[in-house]
């Protein structure tokens, strides 16, 4: 071997060996430096600020939400994720945008779920991107954390204001559409269906179990798997408290307008009260 090139070789090794031992900290740089640079990223930027001083509704899975909301949920800006869509067939209801990003969802959950039309933009996490082919109106988000992860237990202090650079992980799809409300502009945004309420337990051997005399853990019409979320509960609750602090140093109000649950981080307001100031909101900005 020439000189020149034992001289690459171990300058290449040094830099294999500087990244091996690299603090994932600065591989999240790296890798958000990448992202930055992509055209996932640009795609996002025209997200910035699309509906500035707007109200929206971030909707859950949980089994307060109704047919009856959504049907009267038409024509408001609007996030949904996971299985929301399997209530498709009951109504012509059809959200603004949708956000998914574990990776379970992929492909069997997003394939069925694009065949449904009317859904103006998907957000999907990059792990999810990389697995399923994406329609040309499917929008690629970086994930990025967790910073401390304990079995069970995710605490994560980041919430995400730039939608280009990444988002911040939490067991909890709604955690992205918060973020992705912020970045868009959105002045207050509504949670409806967001029961954090979850029917099972889990035993001394970690085994999940189904409670019975418990409410349901999802809509009807949604079955979703047994234990899906829920046992990570004190880790999103920690969540919502992080996404409350980020939003109101943005001037932006979360309120929770769901029908009873556990959710208590946010102000609450009545679900048709909700739903009837964004509805003449709208109706207002159409008459001018």
């Amino acid at each position: 071997m020439k000189s020149s090139e034992l001289k690459d070789v171990l300058k290449r090794s040094v830099v294999v060996r500087s990244l091996s031992y690299c603090p994932k900290k600065i591989l999240d740089k790296m890798n958000n430096l990448r992202y930055r640079r992509s055209e996932y990223a640009q795609d996002i930027r025209q997200f910035k600020n699309k509906h500035l001083g707007e109200a929206c509704f971030v909707i859950g899975n949980g089994p307060s939400l109704t047919i009856e909301d959504l049907e009267r949920l038409q024509g408001c800006p609007t996030f949904a994720s996971n299985l929301l869509y399997k209530l498709f067939d009951q109504t012509s209801f059809r959200p603004t945008y949708y956000v998914n990003a574990d990776i379970g969802f992929f492909p069997t959950y997003f394939n069925e779920l694009i065949q449904y039309e009317g859904i103006d933009a998907y957000f999907v996490g990059d792990k999810g991107a990389k697995i399923v082919e994406l329609p040309s109106n499917a929008h690629c988000f970086n994930v990025q954390g967790p910073f401390t992860l304990k079995k069970g237990s995710l605490k994560n202090n980041d919430f995400s204001l730039d939608a280009s650079h990444h988002l911040a992980l939490s067991y909890t799809v709604t955690y992205y559409s918060l973020q992705l409300a912020v970045y868009m502009g959105f002045k207050t945004i509504y949670l409806i269906g967001v029961d954090h309420r979850y029917a099972g337990h889990v035993d001394e051997k970690g085994k999940l179990h189904q409670d019975s005399g418990q409410e349901r853990s999802y809509a009807k019409g949604i079955a979703a798997p047994l234990g899906a979320g829920w046992n990570y509960a004190d880790s999103t609750t920690y969540s919502y408290y992080v996404a409350r602090q980020a939003a109101e140093k943005q001037g932006v109000q979360i309120i929770n307008a769901t029908r009873g649950g556990d959710l208590e981080v946010f102000d609450r307001i009545d679900t048709d009260a909700a739903i009837g100031a964004v509805s003449s909101q709208i109706t207002s900005v159409k008459n001018e």
